[in-house]
């Protein structure tokens, strides 16, 4: 068997199986990771995504009530 058909052969191998595939992408993974990136591995291929740099609140802001005049006449009821 020349070097060609062993490593076609081994090629051959790795796509049988997909948990041949995923040691396969795992070294790429590292290096994604080291990088900052979000990496991870689904089935037989590799995701990459960049981090969230989008730091802004995700709650609303908290709204003020209106203030009420400090000086109000009081409902006359004696009537």
């Amino acid at each position: 068997m020349s070097d060609d058909e062993a490593v076609n052969e081994k090629e051959r191998k790795i796509k049988a199986f997909p948990g041949n595939r995923m040691k396969a992408l795992q070294p790429q993974l590292l290096e994604e990771r080291k990088k900052g990136n979000i990496a991870y591995l689904k089935y037989d291929k590799i995701i990459i995504k960049e981090p969230n740099t989008n730091n802004d609140k995700r709650k609303r802001e908290q709204s003020t009530s209106p203030q009420s005049p400090s000086k109000t006449q009081p409902k006359n009821n004696n009537r």
